[in-house]
C-alpha cells in the first residue's frame, strides 16, 4: 500500500509565486519503505549487492505534467506521466507473492518485469494504487481551497494557482492511468479503431474543463506512445469469465451456480452467475475451471474442453499454486475468511444430500461429484480463495468522476470505493496489443 507524503519542488515553494500553465510542472511523490514491506526487502537486496547504488542514485517519484518536455522520446504512455522509479516502487508494494519472486535488481533500479507471462497484473495492480493516491490528493487540495476561492492578496491569488495547477496534473494523470485500466476491463473491442476509442473516451471530458491544448496533448500521449501493456481484455468481472466458456458448457453451469449461489444469500450479497465477482464467487468458478482442466487432463477423449487461453491459465495456476493434499485439511490463515467458507461448506453439504442433480448436471464437465476430491472439496475450495486473492485486482470504481465532477471534494468526505477484477492473461501470440 503507498504511503502519502506529498512534497513539490515549484518556484512556489522558493519564492513564493508559481508560473501559470506551467510546461515543467511536476509533483514529488514520497513513499516510505516501512522495515519488512515488499519495497524495503528489494532496496536492502539492492544495497547489500551494490554498496554503492545509494551513493549514486536517488529514488525519483515524479507525477509529469502532461506536457512535460524533458522526456524519453521513446518512454511509455505510462511513464509520460509517472516516472519509471515511481512506477517501479508502487510495482514492487502491489505485487503478489509470485510476481515478487521476479524481482530483478539492478545497480540503477529494482522493479518487476512485465514481460513473463502472468506479470501485467503487477502493472494493473500499481496503476490502480496509484489512481487511488491521485483521487485522494486531489480531494485533499479542493478541500483546503475553501476560502481561497475569491482570494484576496497575492499570496492567496498564488496559493490558489499552485493548487488548481496542482489538481490539473494529477487530473490529467488520472485521465492517462485510466485510459489503461479501461482497456484491461474491455473484452472484443480489439477489432475497434482505437483513434475512435480515444475520442469516445475523451468524450467524457465536460467541455471547457480542460484546454484544447491539453486535450490534444493527452490524445498524442495515448495515441502516440506505447502502453506498458501489450494486450488488453485481462481484467475480468464474473459475467466475463463466464462468457468465455464454450457455449455447450455454458447452460449447465449456469444453472449449477444460479442454485448454488441463491441459496448462499445468507453469506454473501444476492448473487447470479452474472453478478458474483469477490473472492467467493471467484474461487467457485475458479474451481470448476481447474477441475474441468484436471478432467480433460485425465481423459482427453472426452469432448469437452476448455478453450486455449482458459486452458493455459488452469495450467498455469495449478503449477503456481500447489493442489491442495487430499489427506490434510486446509484452514485459511484469517479467521473471518476460513468462517464464511465453513458455512459454505455447510450450504454445499446440504445440496448434496438433499438436491444431488444440481451438481450431477455439470459432472460430465468437471469430474465425479460424490468423491472427497471433488471439484468443490472444502481443499480445493480454500485452494481457490488464497489463489484468487493473488490474482485479484481492485480497481478504483469510475475514477473518471473525480475527474469531470467539479464539486468532488469541496463538501467533504468522498466515498472513493473498488471494484474486484479476477485477472487472466492474454497469451503471448494473442492480438490486441498496447496503443
Amino acid at each position: 500500500m503507498m504511503v502519502n507524503v506529498l512534497t513539490h519542488k515549484s518556484v512556489m515553494m522558493n519564492y513564493g509565486f508559481c508560473i501559470p500553465q506551467n510546461p515543467v510542472d511536476y509533483r514529488v511523490v514520497s513513499l516510505r519503505a516501512p522495515p519488512g514491506s515488499p519495497l524495503y526487502e528489494a532496496k536492502s537486496r539492492q544495497q547489500q549487492m551494490f554498496p554503492n547504488a545509494q551513493a549514486k542514485t536517488e529514488d525519483r517519484y515524479y507525477v509529469f505534467n502532461v506536457s512535460y518536455p524533458f522526456l524519453d522520446p521513446n518512454a511509455a504512455m505510462e511513464h509520460s506521466i509517472f516516472s519509471p522509479d515511481l512506477s517501479d516502487a508502487v510495482s514492487i508494494l502491489s505485487a503478489n507473492d509470485r510476481e515478487f519472486e521476479t524481482l530483478e535488481v539492478s545497480e540503477d533500479a529494482v522493479r518487476i518485469p512485465v514481460q513473463p507471462y502472468g506479470n501485467s497484473r503487477n502493472v494493473l495492480a500499481a496503476l490502480s494504487q496509484i489512481v487511488i493516491e491521485l483521487i485522494t490528493h486531489i480531494v485533499k487540495l479542493k478541500s483546503s481551497a475553501q476560502g481561497l476561492q475569491q482570494p484576496r492578496n497575492l499570496k492567496q491569488i498564488h496559493a490558489k494557482m499552485f493548487r488548481d495547477s496542482q489538481v490539473t496534473l494529477s487530473e490529467t494523470a488520472i485521465i492517462i492511468a485510466e485510459w489503461t485500466l479501461a482497456r484491461a476491463r474491455e473484452h472484443g473491442t480489439s477489432s475497434s479503431v482505437m483513434e475512435d476509442r480515444v475520442n469516445s473516451y475523451l468524450s467524457r471530458l465536460p467541455a471547457g474543463k480542460f484546454s484544447e491544448e491539453t486535450i490534444a496533448r493527452i490524445r498524442s500521449t495515448i495515441l502516440g506512445r506505447k502502453s506498458l501493456l501489450k494486450h488488453e481484455g485481462e481484467l475480468f468481472q464474473f459475467r466475463d469469465i463466464f462468457g468465455m466458456l464454450p457455449a455447450e458448457m455454458q447452460e449447465p453451469y449456469r444453472n449449477c451456480m444460479r442454485n448454488l449461489l441463491s441459496r448462499a444469500e445468507q453469506l454473501i450479497a444476492p448473487q447470479t452467475p452474472d453478478n458474483a465477482s469477490g473472492p467467493l464467487g471467484f474461487s467457485v468458478i475458479l474451481c470448476f475451471l481447474v477441475a474441468i482442466y484436471r478432467f480433460m487432463t485425465a481423459s482427453p477423449e472426452k469432448k469437452a474442453q476448455l478453450p486455449p487461453r482458459l486452458t493455459r491459465w488452469a495450467r498455469f495456476l495449478l503449477d503456481t499454486y500447489p493442489p491442495p493434499p487430499d489427506d490434510v485439511a486446509w484452514v485459511l490463515p484469517d479467521e473471518n475468511d476460513e468462517a464464511l467458507l465453513s458455512n459454505f461448506d455447510d450450504i454445499v453439504e446440504t445440496i448434496r444430500s438433499q438436491n444431488p442433480q444440481i451438481f450431477s448436471g455439470v459432472a460430465h464437465l468437471a469430474g465425479d461429484w460424490q468423491g472427497d476430491g471433488w471439484w468443490l472439496s472444502p481443499n480445493w475450495l480454500r485452494w481457490a480463495w488464497m489463489a484468487a486473492e493473488q490474482e485479484m485486482v481492485n480497481v478504483p470504481d469510475d475514477p473518471l468522476r473525480f475527474v469531470t465532477t467539479g464539486s468532488l471534494g469541496a463538501g467533504g468526505p468522498v466515498m472513493l470505493s473498488t471494484v474486484s477484477y479476477l485477472y487472466i492473461p492474454q497469451d503471448a501470440d494473442a492480438s490486441g496489443g498496447g496503443s
